[in-house]
């Protein structure tokens, strides 16, 4: 399953979808529809998850969302809108800043058996990119 990274394959892929649903020769259920929009919302956020740009995707997984915002849906459309509006905007506060990522990254990258001059400049850098004053000047 390939990422979606450009605005252009997103409109692509939902031209893509919406052509199969009105090319059908019965009318998908509403199961199939949601599944097939579930898959594409999981290609597009995949970049997200995977650079750790949002905490919102360790508290909150987007499937476990998804499936909470399903099974209300079906009983109240009203409620699933303010459902969405609520994910997006803990998604929203919760957005790592380019510093913060690239200090977690770096920390996330130091193997346990690095060479210690390694291990101490990745970790010098990281808290320069968190603003941590460094015990020394040169790093």
């Amino acid at each position: 399953m390939d990422k979606i990274s450009s605005p252009q394959d997103l409109c692509s892929e939902l031209r893509r979808l919406t052509a199969s649903i009105e090319g059908a020769k019965e009318r998908p259920s509403r199961q199939q529809i949601a599944a097939n929009l579930r898959s594409l919302a999981n290609r597009l956020a995949s970049d997200r998850v995977a650079s750790g740009e949002s905490v919102i995707d360790y508290v909150w997984p987007q499937r476990d969302f998804y499936k909470l915002l399903s099974a209300v849906q079906s009983k109240d459309e009203m409620a699933a809108d303010v459902l969405r509006s609520i994910y997006e905007a803990l998604y929203e506060k919760m957005e790592l800043d380019r510093s913060t990522t690239d200090a977690l990254n770096r920390v996330k990258n130091i193997s346990p058996g690095a060479r210690p001059d390694v291990a101490r400049n990745q970790i010098f850098k990281a808290a320069n990119s968190l603003g941590i004053r460094l015990p020394s000047p040169i790093f």
